[in-house]
């Protein structure tokens, strides 16, 4: 008997607070519930007001995990290959590019009195960077060549660590969109939205950036052929004998125009004095 007026009592106090947890759901959930009519409803007292703005939080979201150093690297190189053969190095270069899967970005071609020369832009793997310069050698004869780093490590953790910072608070945006039934709010949040998207998508390009220009490395390289070398010790006599020539005509021109300059005077004066002695011969006779 005692034991089953012990059932019945803990068989109440179950139902009890099984009710107060029910309300209490109730009272403190209270975001969504079901009205006396049986419509759905939304409350909307968390949703923010017009002005209102949600900054990221700071230091939410994890940084980007950098396994390895964040450096750009770039090169430039010159070298000289023998005469005639520009055209084999440069596909050598390729080949040797290929090699390290690396590519030619960009290529010209000029041509002078000097000789020829092929400016090329090879993207090679950053990692093989070294191994790749140190081979080009097997190209030609390096007259030049330098290099140098810009290690972008801070700048990827940073924009990483934002990037992360933006897509959170976008999403706690969307998440106070979807529970709005305000106009007014809705518009409010969808500005919000979009500038956190677009601040998102700038991030995510310079994200994108330092991780293009980290894995692949540049290297500027001026392949040189010299034009051909003449001996010009056999076209020394004829070009003396030349030099004669010329010398000796200017002379024999200078001879002449200052004979002329010298004689032409004096048989222009003769001639005029001999036609006035032959007028007054003339005129003499006839009397």
């Amino acid at each position: 008997m005692e034991k089953n007026i012990i059932l019945v009592i803990l068989a109440v106090l179950m139902l009890s607070f099984g009710c107060i947890g029910t309300d209490a759901t109730n009272l403190l959930g209270g975001n969504t519930g079901t009205s006396s009519s049986g419509v759905s409803r939304t409350d909307i007292s968390m949703a923010p007001s017009p002005d209102y703005k949600l900054a990221p939080e700071s230091g939410s979201g994890t940084a980007a995990t950098v396994q390895d150093a964040m450096v750009i690297k770039t090169g430039s190189a010159t070298i000289e290959v023998p005469e005639k053969t520009l055209s084999q190095k440069y596909d050598a270069l390729k080949a040797l590019a290929s090699g390290y899967g690396g590519e030619v970005y960009s290529s010209s071609y000029y041509e002078s009195d000097s000789g020829k020369t092929q400016y090329v832009t090879v993207k090679i793997n950053s990692k093989d960077f070294d191994a790749f310069t140190g081979r080009l050698s097997e190209i030609g004869t390096v007259k030049s060549f330098s290099s140098s780093t810009d290690d972008v490590t801070q700048q990827y953790i940073d924009v990483s660590a934002k990037l992360n910072n933006l897509e959170a608070s976008r999403d706690r945006l969307l998440a106070l969109y979807n529970m709005s039934a305000n106009l007014s709010d809705i518009i409010a949040l969808e500005k919000e939205i979009t500038d956190v998207q677009y601040q998102i998508d700038s991030a995510t390009q310079q994200k994108q950036y330092y991780e293009r220009q980290t894995s692949k490395a540049s290297v500027s390289i001026t392949l040189s052929e010299p034009a051909p070398v003449v001996d010009k010790s056999l076209f020394e006599p004829v070009s003396q004998l030349v030099n004669m020539f010329i010398s000796g005509l200017v002379v024999s021109l200078v001879l002449i125009v200052g004979g002329l300059g010298f004689i032409l005077p004096i048989a222009i004066v003769g001639f005029i004095l001999y036609k006035i002695a032959k007028f007054v011969w003339n005129r003499m006779k006839k009397k």
